[in-house]
């Protein structure tokens, strides 16, 4: 059984990936890279990059497609996809119950 505390430190971080969901929308850049990591790794070193998806390549392509965004889309379930924010979980949560 997961503590709370456990489950606090999954909440923290920017830029944890979101397993099948795309973030669609406020795109300013897309780049073609070889997984989720290296596509959150060129978001993190953007400044202006707030959120970021990586469209999986379909069977036999080596990269996908990774599209920088401007702001944070709302997620939406699909298995094409993995997105992150700069923001954590926890400061989503947060800004959400305001």
């Amino acid at each position: 059984m997961e503590t709370l505390s456990n489950i606090l430190k999954s909440l923290q971080g920017p830029f944890q990936l979101e397993n099948d969901f795309d973030r669609p929308g406020n795109d300013y850049a897309q780049h073609m890279e070889v997984s989720p990591e290296s596509c959150r790794t060129r978001c993190a070193g953007d400044g202006n990059c707030q959120a970021f998806t990586f469209v999986k390549p379909n069977p036999g392509p080596a990269q996908g497609q990774c599209f920088l965004k401007r702001s944070e889309p709302q997620p939406v379930a699909n298995r094409c996809c993995v997105s992150g924010t700069r923001s954590s979980r926890e400061e989503t949560i947060i800004r959400n119950m305001k």
